[in-house]
């Protein structure tokens, strides 16, 4: 009976370990980096964010799904949601525990090989026990990755006057702002800085603030942080709340919305529906019958969008690389796979075709094969010519990682580039059985 018990206990452990293994607590993020980052002048992120439902007890937009696999199969070093995972809003504590959990389902099902970073949105606000005891408790902290500087602001202490105030967590000295002030210089011969939240400091819904301002709710509170980052020359500050994609450049600093994780959207396709006149590139004008002249009329819609501000799902693939940083808007559903056999381990040779709709080239780094248990693994590539034939691929797949599983089988992580606007056919084999 002792070993039975035994035997359970390690089960649930190795369960609980599987489960928690990429969700980087707020509380433990500082740590995780200095180890994960170590060394690191070149890495990948990516940033996404609002991804609730509709509203009260609808559940998780497949659109999650979508965006979560190709964050998988993508591979950033990590990833960072701005907030709102779940309603909250009219949430029993155990409804907010329940999305909670329905949340990280998706992130360990979907998206395993990747560490995730959860920031706090007004909709968890609402269930913050809930949130703090699976995220972490710490609602603002900064961690060192590489040769970068990140920091993670609290925007919602007070739902109705949202900002970034003197507002204490319980686990700081210091209250946000005087923290802020603080951790900010101290760069630690650092390259870059990127800060994090979940409102915006420059809205494309009201960016005149008004009664219903859906960035900082003062002007002055708005200025004087961001003041405060052009004096310390931060690369960006990225956020999230409003549907759409939007970025405002001022005093060097990147302001960037990407709230386009599958939560209703916002605004028309084509933002402020401009259009362009013929006359050259830059030459733009409005258009009335284009997309309702750029007004929205949803759920706090009913204006008129700036140029630019894309009502479009949406993540941001951000790459450093020594002193300098790519931003790379990805709209879902541009990459695709799908396997010739069941990736269950059944078949010691397999293949995969995997596509990139997009117009950019990319490094996927999370092609996962299911393989039987073996001493070594082979993997090619290739594609098919406009005439027809089939190519071996300039850039050859790599073998990452492999990690044994106790049913005598392996999982087999596998690094691939994929041309924009290409399929590529990717093949692997166990040998030395």
């Amino acid at each position: 009976m002792r070993k039975i018990t035994f035997l359970l206990f390690i089960f649930l452990v190795a369960l609980t370990f599987s489960i928690f293994a990429y969700e980087v607590s707020s509380d433990d993020a500082a740590i995780w980096a200095s180890k994960a980052g170590r060394g690191k002048t070149s890495f990948t992120f990516i940033v996404f964010g609002d991804n609730r439902g509709t509203s009260p007890a609808r559940p998780l937009p497949p659109v999650l799904k979508q965006i979560l696999k190709e964050i998988d199969l993508l591979c950033p070093d990590f990833a960072v949601n701005t907030g709102d995972i779940l309603v909250g809003y009219t949430d029993t504590p155990e409804q907010g525990k329940a999305e909670v959990k329905e949340y990280a389902y998706y992130l360990n099902t979907y998206a395993p090989d990747v560490a995730h970073i959860t920031v706090c949105g007004n909709h968890e606000d609402q269930v913050l026990p809930a949130f703090r005891e699976r995220f972490g408790k710490k609602l603002y902290f900064d961690f060192y990755y590489g040769n970068s500087h990140f920091i993670v602001l609290n925007t919602v202490f007070n739902d109705h006057k949202r900002g970034i105030y003197n507002d204490n967590d319980g686990l700081h000295t210091l209250g946000q702002l005087d923290w802020l002030k603080k951790v900010m210089p101290d760069k630690q011969n650092t390259t870059h800085t990127f800060v994090f939240s979940h409102v915006p400091m420059y809205s494309a819904l009201t960016p005149d603030f008004g009664p219903h301002p859906k960035c900082f709710a003062e002007r002055e509170d708005r200025d004087a942080v961001a003041k405060l980052f052009a004096n310390n020359h931060i690369d960006a500050y990225i956020a999230g709340h409003e549907h759409l994609f939007y970025e405002e450049i001022h005093d060097g600093v990147r302001y960037i919305t990407s709230g386009g994780g599958g939560a209703p959207i916002y605004a028309p396709v084509t933002g402020g529906a401009i259009t362009n006149t013929g006359n050259g590139s830059r030459a733009v004008m409005e258009d009335p019958a284009l997309d309702m002249n750029g007004v929205g009329q949803g759920y706090h819609c009913n204006v008129k969008f700036p140029a630019g501000a894309l009502g479009i799902y949406n993540y941001i693939l951000i790459k450093v690389n020594g002193d300098k940083v790519t931003y790379n808007v990805i709209e879902p559903y541009h990459f695709d796979y799908t396997y010739k056999y069941a990736n269950d381990g059944s078949y010691y040779e397999n293949m995969v075709s995997v596509a990139n709709r997009t117009t950019y080239n990319y490094l996927a780094k999370g092609l996962v094969f299911i393989m039987p248990g073996a001493k070594k693994y082979e993997v090619t590539a290739h594609e098919i010519s406009w005439s027809r034939k089939v190519v071996l691929s300039k850039y050859q797949p790599e073998v990452l990682e492999v990690k044994n599983l106790p049913n005598g089988k392996a999982r087999v992580r596998v690094q691939v580039f994929l041309p924009a606007g290409t399929t590529v056919d990717v093949t692997i084999r166990a040998v030395e059985k």
